[in-house]
């Protein structure tokens, strides 16, 4: 695992733990995109727009 693994996952618990300590009820996503390339922008731009609508309300 690396310190960025880390770090986000840090992130992740830290949102999730806010919103539960809030009694909000935000619904949420956590999306981890690798890093953008000229090469890999639009398959990854696809799948992150497909992971949008398959969620949306």
């Amino acid at each position: 695992m690396t310190a960025a693994n880390l770090s986000v996952e840090g992130l992740n618990y830290s949102v999730l733990d806010d919103l539960q300590l809030s009694q909000l009820k935000i619904p949420c996503i956590f999306i981890h995109v690798s890093i953008l390339t000229t090469e890999n922008f639009p398959s990854i731009l696809a799948d992150f727009l497909f992971i949008i609508h398959s969620v949306a309300l």
